[in-house]
């Protein structure tokens, strides 16, 4: 198993604080090979790879420095990335593979990898993204909900589409909620990218629905309904949609009154036609007329 370790350490060791080497400043960082980590490290590290049983007085050691906790963290996301793809092979009543493992790790550490995961779901592909996402969920902290947030609101366009994505599903942030809604809001009605509005747009929509906020959640959808761009408002539509709020249904009628007026493009025509056919539960579109008078007859 030992020489097994030694192969697996160079490919596996993250480019952290205690296991990074020098660069010449055109090549990516070194990894640090195990015979050159501080011993505690790499007996630490080896304790866990290798389901060493002295893994478990080992733990609290890392739980209590600073250090070794940020360089156990490092390691285990490049673990998790590394066998991310064998991670659905596993069956029922198998042990639980390196993914797994340092999954559950990287839980437990959640005070060491919340911001790390925050980090690198902004700048790992989509695929690591919803790594970073999920295990975010799960960690369950309004610390690194808020962290999101604020990228929504200082970000670069696709670090702002992205937050406006997780916030979508990430935890309730107690008594900061508040502060993402503001950060929802002003993207909603204030971002410069039509695609920043529109991932707020839907995020809105769910975080609503997740979190009870249906009133100030149809309150800012059905003011989406009035962006200068077609895939926004249709954005905003499905959002009203899924919500089935049916306080909803005059703001979206008085949409489709005006596409008609402006012969808007079928697209959002039909977009507005599915929203009410779901709000009323009738399903199949009407004029505009027709729909008025359904809602005259049924808004009680």
């Amino acid at each position: 198993m030992r020489g097994l370790f030694s192969l697996a350490m160079a490919a596996i060791l993250a480019c952290g604080l205690a296991a990074c080497g020098a660069t010449d400043g055109s090549r990516a960082p070194r990894l640090t090979p195990e015979a050159e980590l501080p011993e505690d490290y790499a007996t630490a590290w080896r304790a866990w790879y290798e389901e060493d049983a002295s893994w478990s007085s080992w733990r609290s050691r890392v739980e209590a420095d600073d250090g070794l906790r940020d360089f156990f963290t490092d390691n285990l996301i490049r673990v998790l990335l590394l066998h991310y793809g064998n991670a659905d092979l596993s069956r029922a009543g198998d042990l639980p593979g390196p993914f797994e493992r340092a999954r559950r790790e990287l839980l437990h550490l959640s005070e060491s990898s919340g911001p790390k995961l925050v980090e690198l779901g902004f700048v790992g592909d989509p695929v690591v993204a919803r790594l970073c996402l999920e295990l975010l969920a799960e960690i369950d902290d309004a610390r690194w909900t808020l962290a999101v947030a604020a990228r929504l609101e200082e970000g670069e366009q696709e670090e702002r589409r992205r937050a406006a994505e997780w916030l979508a599903s990430l935890p309730h942030a107690g008594a900061e909620e508040e502060r993402v809604w503001q950060a929802l809001e002003g993207a909603v009605l204030g971002d410069e990218a039509w695609s920043v509005r529109a991932q707020a747009v839907l995020a809105v929509g769910e975080r609503a629905l997740a979190t009870g906020a249906l009133d100030r959640g149809r309150a800012l959808l059905t003011r989406a309904l009035s962006d200068e761009d077609p895939l926004v408002v249709r954005s905003a539509l499905r959002a009203l949609a899924a919500s089935r709020d049916r306080r909803a249904f005059p703001a979206v009628l008085n949409l489709l009154e005006r596409l008609e007026r402006d012969g808007a493009e079928l697209a959002l025509l039909s977009a507005a036609q599915r929203c009410l056919g779901t709000l009323s539960g009738l399903g199949r579109p009407r004029s505009s007329a027709d729909w008025r008078r359904w809602w005259a007859e049924n808004r009680q």
